[in-house]
C-alpha cells in the first residue's frame, strides 16, 4: 500500500510540474502574440531575496529579517508594473531566494525555499525567466562560537536539481536560451548559470566559476548564427567595477536623470585560459548586452575587450532593497532601449546598425 501511495504522489508531482511548464509556454506565446512585430519588451529585476524564515535557527532568522517580507511586494510588482509598462515577460537575474536550505533550531537542515518561491512565481500572469545566483544555491548554518551565520555552497547540486524540478524556465537545465524575432532582427537571449563562487577572488578576474560544459555550450550558442543579436543574462557581473562607481546606488534606489552615459571599463582578458568566459566572448565578438545583478547597484558600463570589440554591461539594483529597482528593456529591429531604474523613460540606447 505504501508503494502505491508513493507512486501516486510521484505521479501527482510530475503532473503538476508538466502542467506548470505547459502553462509557462502558453503565457509566453500569449504575451507575444498580440505584440507589435517591431518591439519586444521585458522588465529586468535582480536580487529579490525571497525567504520564509519560519522554523529556522533564531540566529538565521534575526540576521536575515530584513528580507522576510518580500513575497507580497514581489507579487504586487509582477501583477502590476509589467502590465503598465506593456512588457511581454520579466527576467530575474539571480538571488531569487535568500538561501536554498538552512539550519533549524534542532540542528537539522530545512530545504523548502525553492518550492515556496516556485508557488509564488506560478501565480504571476506573465512569463518569468531566471538565472541562478549565489544565494539560490547556498546553505546557511550557524557558527555557534561566533553566534553568526556561516554560509557555503556544499549542497549546490541538490539546489540546482530542485530549481530544475520546480521552475518551468529551468526545465532543460540551469542554463538555456530563447530566440525572439523582432521585425527583421533575430534576438538570442542566453541565460547563464554563474552562481558558484570562486575561492580565489582577484581584481580584474570574475568571482564566479562556470564549468567547461557550460562554456562549450555558450560557445556553440554564439556560433549558431552570424546575424542574430545576442544578449546574456547572468547573476554575478563580468568584472569587478570600481567601488566609487557603485556607491551612488549601492543597496538603495537613486534616480539620476542626467546619467545617460555608460562608465568605461577596459577588460583584461585571461591569456592563459583559452576556454574561459572572457576569451569566448572576445573570440565570438557578437554579444551586445549583458544584464546582471549581485552588487545591489544600478550602473551601466561600456566594456572594452579590444580595439575592435566592446559591449554594454548593465546592472540593476536589488529589488529586495527597494521595489523601484527595475528597468524596462525594449528590443526593436535596430536598437536596444534601456530605461532609467524605476520608470519607462529612456536612459541608454544601443544601436544595432554599427559596432
Amino acid at each position: 500500500m505504501d508503494r502505491i501511495i508513493i507512486t501516486i504522489e510521484l505521479f501527482r508531482i510530475g503532473l503538476v510540474w508538466r502542467l506548470s511548464a505547459l502553462f509557462f509556454l502558453f503565457l509566453t506565446f500569449t504575451a507575444l502574440a498580440g505584440q507589435e512585430a517591431d518591439t519586444v519588451s521585458f522588465i529586468h529585476i535582480a536580487d529579490t531575496h525571497i525567504c520564509n524564515l519560519n522554523g529556522y535557527h533564531p540566529v538565521i532568522a534575526k540576521s536575515r529579517a530584513h528580507y522576510a517580507d518580500g513575497s507580497l511586494p514581489l507579487m504586487d510588482f509582477l501583477n502590476s508594473v509589467p502590465k503598465q509598462a506593456g512588457a511581454d515577460f520579466v527576467v530575474i537575474t539571480g538571488d531569487m531566494i535568500d538561501f536554498y536550505d538552512g539550519e533549524t533550531s534542532d540542528g537539522k537542515i530545512l530545504d523548502t525555499q525553492v518550492e515556496q518561491f516556485s508557488n509564488l512565481i506560478n501565480n504571476a500572469h506573465l512569463p518569468v525567466f531566471m538565472s541562478l545566483g549565489n544565494h539560490d544555491i547556498c546553505t546557511y548554518r550557524v557558527d555557534n562560537i561566533a553566534n553568526r551565520i556561516a554560509s557555503d555552497q556544499i549542497n549546490s547540486s541538490r539546489a540546482r536539481s530542485s530549481w530544475i524540478r520546480n521552475v518551468a524556465c529551468f526545465r532543460h537545465g540551469t542554463y538555456y536560451s530563447r530566440v525572439f524575432q523582432v521585425d527583421t532582427t533575430t534576438y538570442r537571449l542566453i541565460f547563464l548559470d554563474n552562481a558558484y563562487y570562486t575561492d580565489n577572488r582577484q581584481p580584474d578576474k570574475p568571482h564566479f566559476i562556470i564549468d567547461p560544459f557550460q562554456l562549450h555550450w555558450l560557445d556553440n550558442e554564439l556560433k549558431k548564427s552570424d546575424s542574430d543579436i545576442e544578449i546574456i543574462f547572468m547573476h554575478m557581473p563580468l568584472f569587478n567595477p570600481d567601488r566609487a562607481d557603485l556607491e551612488p546606488t549601492r543597496n538603495t534606489y537613486r534616480l539620476i536623470p542626467g546619467d545617460t552615459v555608460a562608465h568605461d571599463h577596459k577588460l583584461i582578458t585571461a591569456d592563459s585560459e583559452s576556454n574561459d568566459l572572457y576569451n569566448i566572448l572576445e573570440k565570438n565578438s557578437s554579444v551586445r548586452l549583458i544584464l546582471s545583478g549581485h552588487l545591489h547597484s544600478s550602473i551601466i558600463h561600456n566594456v572594452q575587450f579590444s580595439d575592435n570589440y566592446s559591449l554594454t554591461h548593465l546592472m540593476t539594483g536589488a529589488f529586495a532593497r527597494d521595489q523601484r529597482n527595475w528597468r524596462q528593456v525594449k528590443l526593436t529591429g535596430n536598437s536596444i532601449i534601456v530605461s532609467f531604474p524605476g520608470e519607462t523613460r529612456e536612459q541608454y540606447t544601443i544601436r544595432l546598425d554599427y559596432n
